[in-house]
């Protein structure tokens, strides 16, 4: 890679890690290529050089993150783990990714359609990825519509408590001061 194609893509990626940030911060309808650019430093021109469009550029950025946490959840979340291990690493890792995550729920009704589609995928995995834990794992020997309505409430709740986020710096971990609830009632829900 020479020189110029190396420089093409630390802007891409300096871009990219600017515009994620600002949507975390502000959100996706309040943030505009001027944000991005200003803050970037570059000019709005090199945006739509390397992101054709302000969607293109939010698709991708969501695209990574929903590939990175979903890839994130099968490396952590082994179906050997005893349940509570298995319910800290499925907390923590919405936790690491817990201000995007934030976002894309508040964010969704804005979302282009082929997005929304990312994220329903992405959440059905994550409910996937529950049900079979829940059926390896399963004390009550929950039928599968029990299994399936138990993994909506839980999740629901996990969801509900990313759009109650309202401070969105490193140091404000929501999920965190949840996460003893939310312990709690994965035990009822699920019966470990």
């Amino acid at each position: 890679m020479n020189k110029r194609e190396l420089s093409k893509l630390n802007t891409r990626e300096h871009i990219f890690k600017v515009a994620q940030h600002l949507i975390e911060e502000k959100g996706l309808v309040k943030v505009s290529t001027k944000d991005i650019s200003t803050q970037a430093e570059v000019a709005q021109g090199s945006i739509f050089l390397h992101f054709n469009t302000k969607k293109e550029l939010f698709f991708t950025i969501y695209s990574t993150l929903i590939e990175t946490v979903d890839k994130t959840l099968s490396e952590k979340c082994s179906l050997n783990l005893q349940p509570d291990e298995f319910i800290r690493k499925f907390l923590e890792v919405h936790m690491t990714y817990e201000g995007i995550l934030s976002r894309m729920i508040k964010d969704y009704s804005y979302m282009q359609s082929e997005l929304k589609t990312k994220v329903d995928n992405f959440e059905n995995d994550v409910k996937n990825l529950l049900f079979d834990f829940l059926r390896k794992n399963n004390v009550q020997k929950l039928s599968i519509v029990n299994s399936f309505i138990v993994i909506d409430a839980f999740y629901a709740q996990v969801k509900d408590y990313l759009r109650e986020k309202t401070i969105y710096t490193e140091s404000n971990e929501y999920l965190k001061q949840k996460q003893g609830r939310l312990v709690k009632l994965s035990k009822i829900l699920f019966g470990f």
